[in-house]
């Protein structure tokens, strides 16, 4: 049985840094000094789309149709590199080769796309090349490009203290019933001490929890575990809050673990949930292969949570994700900063909606890696504004002016086949990170 071998690589438009070409991303281990190739269509590689002359605007997946001689491809937009696809050892079998291509990222008018085929020893065997134009309307700049201020905690209503319900700040005793207690009667105020939550602790609308300095709230239970959860609620925040998992200052590669585990769980129920603040937190440790923070609407429940802000935290030796966006609208993810915890985007199935969403202004930093990727699965250290699954459309996510560095890292911009991925602006991939 023939395999076809299809690659998505999108564009980066990013100031130029070493090893990474202005305007493009390139593939860490393969040059991104490719003359420009000239226009001499031959059977080695043929631009399929768009048409040659064609009007174009939004996000165009250029397609690329490949002998079997070829090993690998390189496009480019006027002349600069936009995307090469991975070297391979094996012949391509006439494969077609995607790319995708921010047009809102150049002005309107026309432009040249071009490509050159190489084959296994990397000697030039094909070039073609088309002129299109580019009719985008004009646009205000998006919002990801404008950094937000740290937010300021809002006043507390009501502020109750565990303690005063039951809660042992001494970590002895799982005092989540007292939190329970507590939020039930007004806004949570955690005083100085370490409180145990090993069972979940449920957050009804417009709730704050807040934390004084020296408080730390941990989880001990090696089982499923979402630790607050809003279940359809709206409004509230979470600041100054210091969370611990079981990876809590693990000074190697997390250990691999199939539970569900997460410090706070947002899911939306008949549409109803999200408005949260989450910020000047920091979550270390979360065990399990879900995340720090979850956000999640099943199939039954869409839309998922919309406008939740999750800004200025930050997270440490996660299992897998720090933030976990399953399903929702209208989401930031903005200015946290990661070290050995993968973010961001990922729908479970074609029943979920995941657009509207902004990642930006993140930095991820990988020494030992996280956990895994799922059950059984290999770690991957990545950001990814969304991948698959198969046919998911997250053209309507913005992935931008995010940092990722370190051991084996990735910014995952490609998906499985047709998934239309998000738009990647002015990421940087630097020392040790790949984009894929």
């Amino acid at each position: 049985m023939k395999r076809t071998r299809v690659i998505l690589a999108v564009v980066v438009i990013a100031t130029t840094i070493a090893g990474i070409a202005a305007g493009g991303s390139a593939k860490a281990g393969h040059h991104n000094t490719t003359p420009t190739p000239t226009s001499t269509p031959s059977y080695a590689v043929d631009i399929r789309a768009p048409a040659n002359g064609a009007t174009v605007s939004g996000t165009v997946v250029i397609t690329l149709k490949t002998s079997s001689s070829v090993a690998w491809a390189d496009v480019f937009t006027d002349g600069t590199l936009l995307a090469s696809s991975s070297p391979y050892t094996f012949n391509w079998n006439s494969a077609s080769v995607w790319f995708s291509w921010n047009t809102a990222t150049v002005a309107n008018g026309t432009h040249a796309i071009s490509a050159s085929a190489f084959d296994r020893t990397g000697a030039q065997i094909g070039s073609d090349s088309i002129d299109v134009t580019v009719g985008n309307p004009t646009a205000a700049v998006t919002s990801s490009a404008i950094p937000i201020p740290r937010p300021t905690p809002p006043p507390l209503v009501n502020p109750q203290n565990p303690v005063a319900y039951g809660a042992d700040p001494t970590g002895a005793h799982n005092s989540a019933a007292a939190f329970q207690r507590a939020i039930n009667v007004g806004d949570l105020y955690v005083p100085p001490g370490l409180f145990r939550i090993d069972s979940p602790v449920t957050v009804s609308d417009n709730r704050n929890i807040r934390c004084k300095s020296g408080a730390a709230i941990e989880m001990t239970t090696r089982g499923n575990l979402a630790m607050f959860k809003w279940n359809g609620s709206t409004g509230g925040s979470v600041f100054n809050c210091c969370f611990r998992g079981n990876n809590y200052k693990v000074n190697r590669k997390p250990a691999t673990s199939n539970v569900f585990q997460e410090f706070l769980y947002i899911q939306s129920i008949s549409g109803h949930g999200g408005g949260l603040t989450i910020a000047n937190n920091d979550f270390n440790g979360i065990g399990g292969w879900v995340g720090a923070i979850s956000i999640y609407g099943s199939d039954s429940n869409q839309p998922g949570p919309r406008n939740n802000l999750i800004t200025y935290n930050s997270f440490e030796h996660c299992g897998l994700y720090a933030v976990q966006l399953t399903s929702g609208k209208g989401n930031r993810i903005s200015h946290n900063t990661l070290n050995d915890c993968d973010g961001f985007v990922e729908a479970d199935n074609l029943g979920q909606l995941n657009t509207g969403n902004v990642i930006d202004h993140n930095t991820l930093t990988f020494v030992y890696g996280v956990g895994q990727w799922g059950p059984g699965l290999p770690a991957y250290n990545e950001l990814s504004c969304g991948a698959s699954p198969s046919r998911f459309n997250y053209s309507g996510n913005i992935c931008s002016n995010n940092t990722v560095s370190g051991t084996s890292s990735y910014i995952l911009e490609h998906g499985l086949p047709n998934t239309v991925p998000a738009l990647y602006i002015n990421n940087i991939c630097g020392g040790g990170c790949v984009v894929w």
